[in-house]
């Protein structure tokens, strides 16, 4: 049976995603995040909870530690947002931001990336349209998203045939990430997060010889 890491599990689509997992499919469900208060109801038997935030290297180095088993797949839907011009951008929106979306999960990859077993392991992330094109007011969610995915386009290219690394893009997801940041928006007409975390597992379902890289998830 095999092992999963879900970081970001306990809101938005990686929340979804761990609501869709079958837990008599999987030896261990592991699952990182902050609060923990909407996944401790779910009551799933074999989930290890691993209190993390990532912006902390240290945190992040013991919390990986902590796995006791090979991961066989990893999914990673940490991620910040903002918007505004960028002559409304401050030192300290670059350094939260960054220290999130980029560095944070740059450093929560490569701890990750100790515990993947060596001979076949399936990593997938959720980024967004913005990691691939700039757009007017999202410069700085631009820059952020897009230095992780080529972070992940290298890794790819290092650990091909033994690693699948996947990526999906969607546009704006209905979650609360906008209310987060301030961002009071209607986005009810914008995909749900089981929506996008259905595709993720449609990607971790497919057999050995099909990979899945990339999809786009725009919004209609």
């Amino acid at each position: 049976m095999k092992n999963i890491l879900i970081a970001g599990g306990t809101d938005g689509i990686g929340l979804a995603f761990v609501k869709q997992l079958n837990p008599k499919q999987y030896h261990k469900i592991f699952i990182l995040g902050r609060n923990f208060s909407q996944v401790k109801p779910l009551q799933i038997p074999n989930a290890i909870l691993l209190t993390c935030d990532i912006t902390d290297p240290g945190a992040a180095t013991s919390a990986i530690a902590a796995i006791d088993q090979p991961l066989d797949q990893f999914v990673n839907t940490v991620g910040t947002f903002h918007r505004a011009p960028i002559a409304k951008i401050t030192p300290n929106d670059v350094e939260r931001h960054f220290a999130l979306n980029s560095v944070g999960n740059i450093n929560l990859t490569n701890e990750v990336l100790k515990k993947l077993n060596g001979d076949f392991a399936e990593v997938v992330v959720c980024l967004a349209t913005l990691a691939l094109e700039a757009r007017q007011n999202y410069a700085l969610q631009s820059a952020t998203k897009a230095a992780y995915r080529y972070y992940l386009e290298a890794l790819r290219e290092e650990r091909k045939g033994t690693l699948k690394v996947m990526m999906v893009h969607p546009s704006s997801v209905n979650t609360g990430v906008f209310v987060k940041s301030g961002d009071m928006r209607d986005t009810s007409g914008y995909p749900s997060p089981a929506n996008i975390a259905k595709i993720m597992q449609f990607m971790l379902t497919q057999p050995r010889e099909v990979y899945i890289p990339d999809i786009r998830v725009n919004n209609f």
